[in-house]
């Protein structure tokens, strides 16, 4: 194998190992079992669940014997709700690390959450439990312009948890939630632990997040190194924004760029986002170019950082990496995937089709626990002084600024530059054009590769099923086009991605339809149909798969603090450490999986079928999906088999495609 002449591991930066959660994880455990192995708040890891309850029985004595002559109606609260609000206070007065109230409470909601979650079963769910089509009820994001989201009380099939079914029973889910992070205080940066030289910080994290952490399919034996971020830009958490390099750059071929997020004002003592990164036709990297601002009235100052190995050259990789992973969190993640196509399109699919109609049928397993998860996001991630916000640099205005600017600094797949509205509303949801254009562009990498392997199962599934119920050729094409609530599904759908983002520059779909041929018409609504899956699948499996870079504030962080410039281990605070790796067990709850594993996976029952025949038919549709699946599976475990084998800089894997990793939906 060809050894790449990238500079190693630096003194630095030293690439800690990733540690997985112990077994059994939340994912193998039942509830019985999960309620016996919640872990020890304490540091010392000797008190378990009957330390807590032996505490809290106590103190609920010491609350009786403090009342002795409260009226009956109070006593009967107590007696209620004083053990577990004596149980709560127990443990976050002992839970440490950490010592930051909120991401006590984090922990604690996603234990309790884990304790009474209920494994999602497609094969149990029944039509019956469908919501009937009709208007629903939405709330406004705080930061976010002119985007609402469905309140969680109004989502079908999802069972969720505790913390879930608390939220909606409470009169309001905002209220709550909203008056929990008002009332608790924010822990100034400078207040903030860092960590030592030498000191694990993967361990630190894993020691408090221990069995609530997901388990980590990605492989990084090397995190920091030249040829690591060779990895994290081709085959990692940047590959999807892997763009040619202008003329202006010399030398350089690609380049993943992160500095639109650079004119954002952080908090006092927090370092500003930005940083790109240059690479020669070969991968290796050759540069990185930060921006930043001054006052208004001053030139942008741009440095340029080269691969010597020094402290500077160090600290800027860590820069890039860090604002890499906060810009796919917030931009991509959270707006694009969950609040863009996956909020618009449940939506569309709930307000438009009846239960009957054979692309709702089609779309529950995709759009299952979308709207709980997406109101979660609004009240608990996408709120002042919420969870998110205290991770990440961004002060209030940089926050405000940030969700304004959310589509310009999408990915540029997301994007496209047709000036013919018609052109662009046909390339706006063709992921096989898309990649097609990469290809052209030279930008056709093994992740592309995988991506197009995976858009051509897809594609082929759903074409498959519309075409047993609208038939093909021109008559399917007039069937399709004819369908009142499938148009309906579709405009609302595009529009809403319209009001957002503007794609249309100006245009409305429901003006540009009528002037659409029929086949047009169908190709759309197949590709618009196939990309929300997709994006749904492996697009959210690429942008939300980060459980390797959120245990290790070494890796990728949301914020760090401006001293590590010139001084201290290249490492975020060990308070936002642990609130990112919380944020990211929060996450990280089982979803059904896309790949049918055993009977209780199978979803097929939900397809409408007219007869015995007619179901038979469906069944040979879902069933050659699911081999065509199987077979992509294999094929992309030997690609990482293989992997080690390989020259630089394709001697890395890739996991966000392989479909036994993949769950049906954006939710948590």
């Amino acid at each position: 194998m060809e050894q790449s002449p990238l500079i190693g591991e630096s003194l630095y930066a030293p690439s800690w190992p990733v540690v997985q959660p112990p077994e059994p994880s939340f994912y193998s455990l039942g509830c019985c079992q999960t309620c016996l192995r919640i872990p020890a708040a304490f540091g010392c890891g000797g008190c378990r669940i009957c330390c807590y309850s032996i505490l809290a029985v106590l103190l609920f004595a010491l609350l009786l014997g403090f009342y002795p002559i409260v009226v009956a109606l109070v006593l009967v609260l107590l007696l209620l709700l004083g053990l577990p609000i004596s149980y709560a206070m127990i443990y976050l007065l002992f839970l440490n690390p950490p010592p930051e109230l909120a991401w006590k409470i984090a922990k604690l909601t996603q234990l309790l959450r884990l304790a009474f979650y209920q494994f999602p079963k497609p094969a149990e769910w029944r039509v019956d439990q469908l919501a009937p089509k009709g208007p629903l009820e939405t709330g406004l994001l705080q930061y976010a312009i002119a985007i609402r989201v469905p309140f969680l009380q109004q989502d079908e099939l999802y069972a969720g948890g505790l913390f879930e079914r608390f939220l909606r029973s409470s009169p309001s889910t905002e209220f709550v939630t909203s008056s929990v992070f008002s009332t608790l205080p924010q822990m100034e940066l400078k207040d903030m632990s860092l960590f030592k030289e030498g000191e694990n910080p993967v361990e630190y994290v894993m020691g408090v997040v221990q069995d609530i952490y997901p388990r980590i399919n990605q492989e990084w034996t090397d995190k920091t190194s030249d040829r690591a971020l060779t990895h994290l830009c081709l085959h990692g958490l940047g590959a999807h924004r892997l763009e040619r390099a202008d003329s202006t750059h010399p030398g350089c071929s690609y380049v993943v760029r992160t500095n639109q997020l650079s004119t954002l004002p952080v908090r006092e003592g927090y370092e500003t986002y930005g940083n790109d990164v240059y690479f020669d036709k070969d991968f290796r990297v050759v540069k990185i170019v930060r921006f930043e601002n001054g006052e208004v009235w001053e030139d942008q100052k741009i440095t340029t950082f080269l691969p010597d190995g020094s402290r500077d050259w160090e600290y800027a990789k860590f820069c890039f990496r860090c604002s890499l992973f906060t810009l796919v969190t917030l931009v991509d993640h959270l707006y694009g995937t969950h609040l863009q196509l996956a909020n618009v399109g449940v939506q569309a699919m709930r307000e438009q089709l009846s239960v009957d109609h054979p692309v709702r049928r089609f779309l529950v397993p995709f759009s299952y626990g979308s709207i709980n998860i997406n109101d979660l996001a609004r009240t608990t991630l996408v709120t002042r002084d919420s969870w998110l916000p205290r991770a990440v640099a961004l002060d209030d205005e940089g926050l405000q600024l940030a969700w304004a600017s959310a589509f310009q600094i999408l990915p540029p797949d997301y994007i496209t530059n047709e000036s013919d509205p018609i052109k662009m509303l046909e390339s706006l949801f063709d992921r096989e054009a898309q990649i097609e254009k990469k290809r052209s562009e030279g930008l056709f990498t093994a992740y592309y590769k995988q991506a197009l392997q995976y858009w051509k199962i897809l594609h082929g599934f759903v074409s498959s099923y519309l075409d047993h119920y609208y038939g093909t050729g021109a008559k399917g094409d007039l069937a399709m086009a004819a369908d009142q609530e499938l148009k309906l599904f579709i405009l609302q759908a595009i529009n809403l991605v319209q009001t957002l983002a503007s794609p249309l520059t100006g245009h409305r779909v429901n003006e540009l339809w009528p002037h659409l041929s029929d086949a047009r018409k169908r190709r759309i609504m197949t590709n618009f149909i196939t990309r929300f899956c997709e994006l749904s699948t492996a697009g959210h499996e690429q942008v939300g798969d980060v459980q390797a870079y959120a245990q290790d504030p070494s890796f990728c962080s949301f914020s760090w603090p401006k001293s590590l410039r010139r001084e201290g281990a290249l490492v975020a605070p060990k308070e936002v450490g642990l609130g990112v790796a919380l944020i990211m067990a929060l996450t990280s709850t089982p979803m059904p999986r896309l790949l049918v594993r055993e009977p209780t996976d199978d979803w097929s029952h939900l397809f409408p079928g007219a007869s015995e025949a007619d179901r038979s038919k469906l069944n040979s549709i879902f069933e050659r999906f699911q081999s065509e699946l199987q077979t992509f599976s294999k094929e992309c475990d030997d690609y990482n088999a293989e992997a080690k084998n390989r020259a630089f800089p394709n001697d890395f894997g890739l996991w966000v495609f392989n479909p036994k990793y993949l769950e049906t939906s954006v939710s948590i």
